[in-house]
């Protein structure tokens, strides 16, 4: 009888830590992540108007190593976002050659520079490749986490915006390399978010 009022209170304990509201874990910012929490699709109904995010200052180059079987390539761009108010700079390197290429493709989102928001609690700006054609034209998947306690009461207060933008570049090449920036007519590029996590 002993041994069932023990596994009662054990269970009870495990059934309210998971009621309970989880505190989010410190996330490094120099690694990829991935997102677990499912997304939920944003409407036009919505009580909540969403900001598109601001994507400028692109810049992707591809440099040849001497025996041109590999290429250093290299995209970097700031992310702005208006519904927070905050944006950093979001950058990767990776090879490639023939046969490989160590591109970030998903589901695993690169971290950009860590910020902080506007309440002093960390934020979390990533992105991945969804598709490349090359350096001129590809697409992002582009996610945003931060506390919103104007629009989702604690503890429910951190939100995580997603939004795929298509990206076009102008390219030019110089002694072998080729550098590529977002033209001026397109900048900064509207990326709309679609859905969110809570």
């Amino acid at each position: 009888m002993r041994c069932f009022q023990i596994i009662n209170i054990i269970l009870g304990f495990a059934f309210l830590s998971n009621a309970l509201p989880q505190v989010l874990p410190y996330r490094p910012v120099t690694v990829s992540r991935r997102h677990i929490a499912g997304k939920h699709a944003i409407s036009g109904t919505d009580a909540i108007v969403h900001k598109d995010f601001l994507i400028s200052d692109f810049y992707a180059s591809s440099t040849p190593d001497s025996t041109y079987t590999s290429f250093n390539h290299t995209l970097s761009f700031t992310f702005v976002d208006p519904n927070s108010g905050t944006e950093t700079v979001c950058a990767r390197t990776w090879m490639s050659t023939a046969n490989t290429t160590g591109a970030p493709f998903g589901p695993s989102y690169q971290v950009c520079d860590p910020t902080a928001g506007a309440n002093g609690k960390q934020e979390f700006f990533d992105w991945h490749l969804k598709t490349w054609t090359d350096m001129c034209h590809f697409s992002l998947e582009l996610a945003h986490e931060f506390s919103d306690p104007v629009n989702y009461k604690p503890p429910y207060d951190y939100v995580e915006y997603f939004a795929p933008v298509n990206v076009t570049l102008v390219c030019l090449d110089a002694a072998g390399t080729q550098g590529c920036t977002l033209p001026t007519s397109t900048s900064p590029l509207h990326a709309v978010i679609t859905s969110l996590a809570n």
